[in-house]
């Protein structure tokens, strides 16, 4: 028996050293070619493998969070608290970004009506929630943004007009934006945008395939939501964005979206990529996605505290144009199990959830947000999320800096008294 249990440690132990081993000869190429892709070095040994993911490691622990859709987020789980650790934790369980020195922008109220703009998904054929909300919506909107079109590696457009949205809009002289993305099977894929954009053919036929649409469907402008791109095409990635605005006629609106930072990382794996500067020379609109500061694959908090948006505004507007400036706005919020991942929900979900579990919702003063926590089946859960109360602290700030309006993200998942709210702004 002891002779046998002998042989069994040993071979659980030589399995423990042989499989990394074996792992990384069968996935050599793919790894070492990520990790070219995602700095832009020659990576032809192991230890410059691990040299990568220590650099990449040490520029992930920065002020700015990951965004939604990453496939290198945080995956490893919290630590467990017990339901009596959880009871005794202080009101606020998350630490604002640590300060950084004002800019010197002159801010001054203009009394002028914001820009509202908002994001239209539908994520399956025939789903109603954004078209509700564009009822809901009455006078508020200035602009629909159709997050409608997927571009992948080659430059192929694919996607689909929503029609009945588009119909709906413009019966209330509300402007149809079409998005074009690189969001496919549940992430912004990273590597088939860095084929994109280093392949001038293929970029060609993606530049000719956004004109063909915007003047087929009768769009008046476009917004570009490129995510995910490696830091080494930054410089890539600009002339790519004044290929596409060179060759659509002045006639047309041009917008995008970018992450949000406080300060310029080029090597920052999500945001590094995008040059504030360069792009708010050459677009009409620049959306700041001023929201997942705390996102589902991370630890519980607000999405956007108001903080960390003043934040990110006293950079952004030392780069960018405030009169070409849009303020991204939560409509979600998200819903936490302990040491997992978040699940997103609208402004009803929350309220419904708070409602069946029998708790309080509760206003956190520090970062201007809404959330409470409850029990489901013994496991502890944290929710934060948006409305109207939370938007209304984020309008002051788009008066103080002057800022063009506003950007909701999305249609169908806001507090409805959000509308009331901006109709009189």
């Amino acid at each position: 028996m002891v002779r046998r249990l002998y042989f069994l440690c040993l071979a659980l132990g030589l399995a423990a050293v042989l499989y990394p081993a074996v792992f990384l000869c069968l996935h050599y190429d793919t790894i070492t070619s990520e990790a070219e892709v995602m700095t832009g070095k020659d990576v032809s040994s192991l230890d410059e493998v691990n040299s990568v993911i220590l650099e990449v490691h040490a520029s992930n622990n920065t002020a700015d969070e990951m965004a939604p859709g990453s496939e290198k987020m945080n995956d490893e789980p919290r630590k467990q608290n017990s339901p009596e650790d959880l009871a005794g934790k202080p009101e606020n369980t998350w630490e604002p970004a640590e300060p950084r020195p004002q800019n010197t922008v002159s801010r001054k109220k203009t009394g002028r009506r914001l820009e509202t703009w908002a994001f239209y998904v539908e994520d399956y054929p025939g789903e109603r929630r954004g078209l509700i909300s564009l009822d809901a919506s009455g006078q508020a909107l200035t602009a629909m943004v159709s997050f409608a079109y997927h571009i992948d590696g080659e430059g192929n457009v694919y996607g689909r007009p929503y029609e009945e949205a588009m119909r709906k809009a413009r019966s209330k002289g509300i402007k149809v934006i079409a998005l074009f993305h690189n969001f496919r099977d549940g992430i912004f894929q990273r590597q088939e945008v860095h084929r994109l954009l280093n392949t001038p053919e293929y970029q060609k036929r993606a530049v000719q395939g956004i004109v063909n649409i915007v003047q087929r469907y009768g769009y008046d402008g476009i917004n570009m939501d490129f995510e995910a791109i490696p830091v080494v095409d930054r410089r890539a990635y600009t002339e790519f964005l004044r290929a596409v605005v060179t060759a659509l006629p002045a006639a047309y609106e041009v917008a995008i979206s970018v992450p949000a930072k406080t300060w310029d990382n080029p090597q920052h794996f999500w945001s590094g990529a995008f040059d504030y500067q360069a792009i708010g020379q050459l677009f009409d609109k620049v959306v700041l996605m001023t929201y997942d500061e705390h996102f589902a694959r991370g630890a519980p908090g607000p999405i956007a505290s108001i903080g960390w948006v003043r934040q990110v505004l006293d950079y952004a507007v030392t780069q960018i144009s405030p009169s070409k400036t849009l303020l991204g706005i939560a409509g979600y919020g998200y819903d936490w199990p302990q040491g997992k991942w978040a699940r997103m929900v609208s402004y009803r979900d929350a309220q419904d959830i708070a409602a069946r579990h029998g708790v309080r919702i509760q206003w956190d003063q520090v970062s201007r947000s809404w959330y409470f926590r409850y029990y489901e089946n013994g496991t502890p859960r944290e929710v934060w999320f948006e409305d109207a109360q939370s938007t209304r602290e984020k309008l002051k700030l788009c008066e103080e800096y002057g800022l063009a309006g506003i950007a909701l993200w999305r249609l169908g998942l806001e507090d409805h008294k959000l509308w009331s709210l901006l109709e009189i702004q």
